[in-house]
């Protein structure tokens, strides 16, 4: 054994300590080791093996991102080094460990996150945001300390460290843990790190750079002294630097903020640039006007947050659902989250998606369920080419552009006869009887969930998404003046869908199920992608009543035992938001309401408006959480919660309003009014106000025109209301509308007892 020393002089050896392998045995596992040695706070909590959740910021051109986590550590791009806050004063050495923390957003839901460090003599704010244009973006971290009673000697450090925010646990390619830095630099007003521009404002007051050996960070934290050197070069990839401001002595508050450009382009700290950004986040999320009560309030922040973190997940075109684990383009969530994002008043993201993404389908029509930076994923999920059908007619049935429908157009009539090729091979002799007969004419096995991947199955989600594609595809035919090929798409849709109701419903009786199955194979229980089917793609009225009604009875069973204690669970997907929707379309207005208030809950942390994919009992379990925020669950909220609103019905062409409200929204404050919420027939202004337990008073205008299938109004009731057998809701004739809704004469009364 050889030790040598990177500054000699002085230098002497006071013990040695020999430890197993496994103390080292892979690079993260050995800063697990070391941290567990040093107090609490020195360093990032998950290196604890404890659980911290993080959100994005960005900007809505997306691009480029940075995470901030509940400790107010800073990531300051994919896979970067970390910016992480100490405070020093009087020799107290203030980390994340002794002060109170808390989380926040923007007023509003505005997705420009902040943590505050709070304890009897300080407060400190962490201010990240992100400003500029998409080619000149810089992130911008403002660091406010306010000391009550300041002692001698306070400084602010801010420490540049290896780290990153993702914690290992949530390893892919290059990210979670350690985040290699092997050269810093300190100039006279900024650091270069790995060779990227570390611009503080105003200059620290000291600095200076450490390798690991000579302990890092660590050093300033123990001895409370700067580490000598301007700059550092570490073949171990763990140095780190430290940046220190002095607080006066006649003041008792602090400021700096720190910027780093993301491209060559990226600008220094502007005076006016944090209101800029929070200005450009308010227009582009008040593109719908909702004007809800207290009691609703904290529900459409959530809205805004979520298609604000959607924006922000995007790499230029390229939706995709997660700000690091998940930075791949899946056609089906990037489907579902432009149309939620339309749903905000933003379609344009859903656009330049289908727009990318068209060119990488195959010569035959296959569309591809993935593309990423590393090209194209050829794994066989075969709902891809309905989604992609069925995105194109939604933003067909938004903008109507004649030029965007003709580009699309050789990719549509691929697609929709791909779909035909495929159900071919299931309408040979092989299937007309015995076992096989039950996969009659659907689509062929695939891995399109999750669950599939290690034995791909006939899966009925491909075969929903297949119907309504073809279906979709048969109205940009009629648009686009091709009735031949409309024809053939939409009779293919119709012998389809009579094929995959032969399926379920023989599946269901050959394994006597209670409930719609999943697949053919499994029969699996899997009400949250079967809900799919019920609240975005609208099968309601054509599966079977009976197990439908019951899968989803069996799921609320479920669902509250857990949650009262009564079942064992250790995790759970927010997929399950989507069912909201589901009890929303089939009249389950308190099952619907009664979710929405669990999952809004449960967010984590609950003031960034946001879900992992797999959410943990115990929220400080060092477990994979997929990504965080999700932006698939984030678009199945959007969605949920616009559908509670006005509920736009697939099949009949139709649409419910109030259908999901609940009587509180309506009764308290002003009642409850949006304008330009965005639908399949204009923009839709609605306000409706309880004026007593007896009367609603309801207005309906807009850029808004009746849907073919008619409008219809399913106003909440108070407590202790009831509804006359045979009345459901109020049919609208004409618009505008406005009137005063008296319960009694519609069919509403006290119940009987």
């Amino acid at each position: 054994l050889r030790l040598s020393f990177a500054t000699p002089t002085g230098a002497a050896l006071l013990s040695v300590m020999l430890r197993p392998d496994a103390y080292s045995r892979t690079p993260n596992e050995f800063i697990h080791q070391v941290a567990a040695e040093f107090p609490k706070g020195w360093f990032p909590r998950y290196w604890l093996r404890e659980q911290s959740y993080w959100t994005p910021v960005g900007s809505p051109d997306g691009k480029r991102r940075a995470l901030i986590n509940e400790e107010g550590m800073v990531e300051v791009d994919e896979a970067g080094f970390s910016l992480e806050p100490f405070v020093i004063s009087a020799g107290q050495r203030i980390t994340w460990a002794n002060v109170q923390t808390s989380s926040h957003l923007a007023e509003a839901g505005i997705p420009v996150p902040s943590v505050t460090w709070k304890s009897d003599d300080l407060q400190l704010d962490i201010r990240p945001w992100v400003d500029g244009e998409v080619e000149a973006l810089t992130l911008h971290v403002t660091y406010r300390l306010k000391y009550n009673n300041p002692a001698p000697e306070t400084r602010l450090i801010v420490a540049v460290r290896p780290f990153q925010v993702n914690p290992p646990w949530q390893a892919f390619r290059n990210l979670g843990g350690i985040s290699p830095i092997h050269r810093i630099s300190c100039q006279a007003d900024r650091l270069q790190v790995e060779g990227r521009r570390v611009d503080p404002s105003p200059p620290a007051d000291a600095q200076g750079v450490a390798a690991f050996e000579e302990g890092g960070i660590l050093w300033i934290l123990a001895s409370g002294v700067m580490p000598p050197r301007s700059s550092v070069e570490d073949e171990t990839g763990y140095a780190s630097a430290a940046m220190a401001w002095d607080l006066p002595p006649d003041r008792t508050t602090l400021e700096i903020t720190i910027s780093v450009p993301y491209f060559d382009k990226g600008g220094s700290l502007r005076k006016e640039a944090r209101a800029e950004a929070l200005a450009r986040w308010h227009h582009t999320l008040h593109q719908v006007d909702w004007q809800v009560p207290a009691c609703a309030m904290a529900a459409f922040d959530c809205f805004r947050t979520a298609a604000g973190h959607i924006l922000i997940n995007r790499d230029g075109p390229a939706i995709q659902p997660g700000p690091r684990r998940y930075t791949r383009s899946w056609i089906r969530d990037c489907v579902v989250m432009g149309a939620a994002l339309a749903k905000a008043g933003l379609p344009h993201a859903l656009r330049e998606f289908l727009t990318w993404y068209a060119p990488f389908q195959r010569d035959d029509g296959f569309v591809p369920c993935v593309v990423d930076r590393d090209g194209i994923d050829w794994l066989v999920e075969h709902d891809s080419h309905g989604q992609f059908l069925w995105g194109i007619r939604e933003v067909m049935r938004e903008s109507g552009d004649p030029a965007f429908l003709q580009n699309m157009l050789p990719h549509v009539t691929k697609a929709a006869d791909y779909l035909i090729t495929l159900r071919r091979q299931r309408m040979t002799a092989d299937y007309q009887q015995g076992d096989p007969a039950a996969c009659y004419g659907l689509l062929p096995e695939s891995a399109s969930h999750e669950g599939y991947l290690a034995h791909p199955v006939h899966s009925y989600w491909d075969d929903f998404w297949g119907i309504r594609g073809l279906e979709a595809a048969a109205d940009l035919a009629t648009t686009a003046g091709l009735e031949e090929a409309s024809g053939r798409w939409r009779t293919e849709a119709h012998v389809f869908q009579g094929d995959l109701l032969k399926s379920i419903n023989k599946v269901i009786a050959t394994k006597e199920l209670a409930y719609i199955p999943g697949s053919v194979e499994w029969a699996d229980f899997d009400p949250t992608a079967t809900s799919n089917a019920i609240a975005q793609l609208d099968f309601a009225d054509v599966l079977p009543e009976g197990p439908l009604h019951a899968m989803l009875d069996t799921y609320l069973d479920g669902f509250r035992r857990k949650h009262r204690g009564e079942m064992p669970w250790n995790n759970y997907t927010a997929y399950e938001i989507r069912i909201i929707g589901a009890f929303v379309r089939l009249g389950k207005r308190d099952e619907a309401n009664e979710l929405l208030q669990f999952f809004l809950s449960d967010r984590r942390p609950l003031a960034w408006n946001q879900w992992p994919e797999i959410t943990w009992r115990n929220p400080l379990s060092p477990g994979h959480l997929g990504d965080v925020p999700h932006t698939w669950i984030a678009a199945e909220y959007l969605l949920a919660l616009a559908s509670m609103v006005a509920s736009e019905r697939e099949a009949t062409d139709s649409m419910v309003l109030a259908s999901g409200m609940p009587w509180a929204w309506i009764s308290s404050g002003d009642g409850f009014a949006v304008k330009g919420l965005p639908t399949r027939y204009g923009r839709l202004d609605f306000r409706i106000k309880a004026g007593s337990d007896q009367s609603i008073e309801v207005a309906i205008g807009g850029a808004f025109t009746l849907p073919p299938g008619g409008l219809s109004i399913a106003p909440p009731l108070p407590d202790g209301q009831w509804i006359q057998p045979g009345v459901t809701a109020i049919t609208v004739k004409s618009l505008p509308f406005h009137s005063i809704l008296r319960l009694e004469d519609i069919g509403w009364g006290v119940a009987p007892g």
